[in-house]
């Protein structure tokens, strides 16, 4: 890029200088040597020049990574794997090469620069420890490497819960027959070839029960048939219907107006009014279930706790309300003040003997006080637990002691964000977090105290070296406190004892993220349904979602749980604490427990005729040739709009 100023009224060209990298020090170790050589004036001009060049560099390496952050919310981000952060690194180094028109031998030479860089601090205490980013990739380049795939693709038939089953006799030969071919074997059973159809149908079907009537021509007397027992006492929408609809809404987040739109379209229409009902009759004869979940979540050895933000029609309603009340109001209300506005979705996730429990709770309150609520519960004679959450303020709980364990993957994300603009010092940070993070896969099979003392042995000197890596950095002048380098260098001190709890504490996890992904099912409804209208439907909502989560986590069937329950409300009530979802298939006497799917089994025959009856598979259609156009044309736009690019990717697809 070239500037142009005037000069005595000729417009001349100004070339860019070459992008040199100089810190702090260096500057002011120029100013200290030609002050001598200047006079008060000029080395006043001159240090102001240079404190420009400073500030300038800081204030454009934060802007940079503010529109980076920006693009982000907008566009999403980039999986932060080490390969991927290499080649952001690689990518920014080489457009600001570009832009100052060097020859491209300063980029290779930056580059391996900051690759030996971030190796040096990772490396310097693994020479013997199988952990170490050198001696081992990080798990994400495994995964495509093809000579790692473990499957091919296709699955067995036991795998599928199909309805029916058709056996397809041989044409002409049958077992304990002798070998057609050599006629001296017999033939036996052999290992079956399979053909999986799979049928679509609606998420609800119908089906009609009709009582044949029958009317006396002279007394006009009517005799009805008698419908069975098991048809006229069930309700119009049976245990496995009001199962689907709570799946579909609280589990896959199909809003109700959807399946509604849905059945219209399949000739079998359902209001979502009506399929609300079901949900919400669904939830009443959990939620004996669910505060027994609550009382034993309690008492969990560890518990992940975060929020995110909830919309309820009905508290956004009362917010408006009382700022119209604060608008109209001349007198200023310490209560209205106090009002609370804010509107929370908590997550928590708490682990205890090898099960682990999902809570949701929607409300003003945030994820600290929740968790309060829930600890409340706790037994008072159990030691207090792990708490495992991110360095927000409203996460911690104030009327309980725990054992904080900060997310490590937090501290690890602030140094990947800036890896464009600081790629050497980012760079080595992040190697070192995944040699962390390498060590504590390692132990996912270990005992409590076995995981400690592997921690202790391995990870500690790496977060050691991270620590004092990163305060080096501050300390020699290399990164100012006050930008986004120091701030992350901060978050990592100010949560050090948090961050390094594995260390003191065989169960402590390394991150938060059994909770980050718990929490997207509730984002997932939040995205699109928007909001709950009352309370009512969020306290429904999160009943629902609590126990559905709580199934999967577990390995259990929710399908098979939530008809279950259904089918059992009286036991339920009863005795909630026996009908968990990991322990409800021992009452086996019960209905609709331990049910078997079993397929409709029959043979296949042939016709009379003696032909075979051919299974009809339906040409599908071949769209192969139209993508080849598509893609052609879409080629051909992109050479004529782009030509440089189209040059740039072809150089750099070819070996």
């Amino acid at each position: 890029m070239y500037f142009y100023r005037i000069n005595e009224g000729i417009i001349v060209s100004i070339e860019p200088p070459n992008h040199l990298e100089v810190d702090q020090e260096e500057l002011e170790a120029i100013l200290a040597a030609v002050k001598p050589s200047l006079n008060s004036s000029q080395y006043k001009i001159l240090e102001s020049a240079i404190k420009m060049l400073i500030w300038l560099q800081i204030v454009v390496k934060e802007k940079s990574i503010s529109i980076k952050r920006l693009a982000y919310m907008f566009f999403g981000k980039k999986t932060e794997n080490l390969k991927n952060l290499k080649n952001r690194a690689k990518t920014n180094a080489a457009s600001d090469d570009a832009a100052s028109n060097n020859d491209g031998s300063d980029e290779t030479q930056s580059s391996n620069e900051s690759e030996e860089a971030s190796d040096k601090p990772a490396n310097a205490n693994q020479k013997d420890e199988p952990t170490g980013p050198s001696n081992r990739n990080s798990s994400e380049d495994d995964s495509q490497n093809p000579e790692n795939k473990k499957n091919h693709g296709r699955r067995p038939l036991n795998n599928y819960n199909v309805s029916k089953i058709t056996y397809i006799p041989h044409e002409c030969l049958h077992a304990r027959q002798k070998c057609p071919l050599c006629l001296k074997g017999t033939l036996y059973d052999f290992d079956p070839q399979t053909l999986l159809l799979i049928r679509g149908q609606p998420p609800l079907k119908g089906e009609a029960y009709s009582a044949q009537g029958l009317r006396c021509n002279s007394c006009q007397q009517v005799f009805r048939a008698t419908f069975p027992k098991e048809v006229a006492t069930q309700p119009k929408a049976d245990m496995s219907a009001r199962a689907i609809v709570c799946l579909a809404k609280y589990q896959l987040g199909t809003p109700l107006y959807r399946l509604e739109t849905w059945q219209k379209i399949m000739n079998l229409p359902v209001s979502d009014s009506e399929m609300w009902e079901w949900t919400e009759s669904v939830a009443l004869i959990l939620n004996p279930v669910h505060q027994a979940l609550l009382n034993i979540a309690a008492k969990g050895d560890v518990i992940h706790n975060d929020d995110t933000t909830g919309k309820i029609l009905e508290l956004m309603e009362e917010n408006r309300q009382v700022e119209l009340a604060k608008k109209n109001s001349n007198k200023t209300d310490k209560a209205k003040d106090k009002h609370r506005k804010g509107i929370f979705t908590t997550a928590l996730l708490s682990k205890l003997n090898g099960h682990q429990i999902a809570i949701y709770m929607t409300g003003r309150k945030n994820s600290g006080e929740n968790m309060d609520e829930l600890l409340d519960l706790r037994p008072k004679e159990l030691k207090r637990p792990i708490q495992a959450c991110d360095g927000s303020s409203q996460n911690s709980a104030e009327r309980h002691e725990t054992d904080v364990a900060k997310c490590f993957n937090h501290a690890r994300h602030n140094f990947c964000e800036l890896v464009e603009v600081w790629p050497k010092e980012a760079l080595a940070i992040v190697e070192m977090c995944n040699a962390v993070f390498m060590n504590d896969r390692e132990t996912k099979q270990m005992e409590p105290d076995e995981r400690l003392k592997f921690h202790q042995e391995h990870s500690a000197p790496i977060m050691d070296k991270l620590k004092s890596y990163a305060n080096s950095l501050i300390d020699e002048k290399k990164v100012e406190p006050n930008s986004s380098f120091g701030k992350a260098i901060n978050y990592l001190n100010n949560h050090w004892v948090g961050l390094t709890l594995i260390l003191r504490k065989g169960n402590a996890p390394l991150s938060n993220n059994d909770c980050e992904r718990a929490i997207k099912s509730s984002v997932l409804i939040r995205k699109n349904s928007y909001f709950y209208k009352t309370c009512w439907g969020a306290f429904i909502g999160d009943t629902l979602l609590s126990i559905i989560r709580t199934c999967d986590l577990n390995g259990i069937n929710p399908y098979d749980y939530l008809i279950a329950i259904q089918a059992n409300s009286e036991e339920v009530k009863k005795r909630p604490n026996d009908w968990l979802p990991w322990n409800y298939t021992q009452n086996i006497e019960a209905p609709c427990v331990n049910t078997q799917h079993n397929p409709v089994e029959e043979i296949y025959h042939t016709s009379s005729a003696g032909s075979l009856i051919p299974i009809k598979h339906e040409p599908q259609p071949c769209f192969e040739e139209e993508k080849k156009t598509l893609r052609e044309r879409v080629r051909d736009f992109f050479r004529r709009l782009y030509p440089e690019r189209w040059q740039e990717k072809l150089s750099t697809a070819t070996p």
